[in-house]
């Protein structure tokens, strides 16, 4: 979990940065459900090494509230597809992504199969 959450927090920096990149390159969900099911599957009535295990918790709660401030404008958004808050240059940088040779290759996987 602490793995999981080290990298999350990498994502949630990068999203802070910059959140159409991040979108790109740093999707978080996968991330984020695997820290849910850990979370899920631990025998909490019979829980070992408590006091670890609260600075953890306290940890995540902290990274969630930067994912939801970071989040928030998009999923909240009135609009069906969402918000893309825009950024200074954010038409280029968006079209700079959506060009990129991973982007490609992450559409045409998604097209192949």
């Amino acid at each position: 979990i602490k793995c999981l959450m080290e990298s999350l927090e990498d994502e949630i920096s990068q999203a802070e940065d910059s959140l159409l990149q991040a979108a790109s390159s740093f999707p978080m969900y996968g991330r984020v459900h695997c820290i849910t099911r850990a979370f899920q599957k631990l025998p909490l009535h019979d829980l070992q090494l408590v006091s670890e295990w609260r600075l953890v918790v306290e940890r995540l709660l902290l990274l969630s509230y930067r994912l939801s401030a970071v989040v928030s404008p998009v999923i909240q958004s009135s609009s069906p597809e969402g918000l893309i808050p825009m950024d200074t240059d954010s038409g280029k940088q968006f079209l700079t992504i959506i060009n990129s040779p991973q982007q490609e290759r992450v559409l045409h996987s998604a097209v192949v199969s």
